[in-house]
């Protein structure tokens, strides 16, 4: 496999990683602002030491998202049909060339007749 589609993998597996991540952050919140899951951790258990309060936050934060998604990523996309890159390109500079060309004649033979 090539070097650009490798890094095009890796990068869609970060993307579905980060997807998950979101579901798991929104499934949280939802609790949280139901009331089934209390936001406090130190009020729910007072006794316990600020130590093993922040250890738990910690765990909690590198929690594995749920494995389900909400979003359907298509893993084998349409390429769309079209030119090269490099087609585009030598259009471009076509395009840039003719229209510095206009301008250059524009400015020597058109502006001055206006001017005056």
């Amino acid at each position: 496999m090539s070097k650009p589609l490798e890094e095009l993998h890796a990068q869609r597996a970060l993307i579905k990683q980060h997807l998950h991540w979101l579901d798991h952050q929104i499934e949280t919140a939802k609790r949280a602002a139901s009331g089934t899951e209390p936001t406090a951790t130190a009020a729910q258990h007072p006794n316990q030491s600020v130590a093993t309060t922040q250890r738990q936050s910690a765990l909690a934060s590198e929690a594995v998202a749920p494995e389900t998604s909400t979003y359907e990523i298509d893993e084998d996309p349409i390429l769309t049909p079209g030119t090269s890159d490099l087609m585009r390109a030598k259009i471009g500079c076509m395009a840039i060339f003719g229209f510095a060309t206009f301008l250059f004649l524009f400015l020597l033979f058109g502006l001055p007749y206006l001017i005056d």
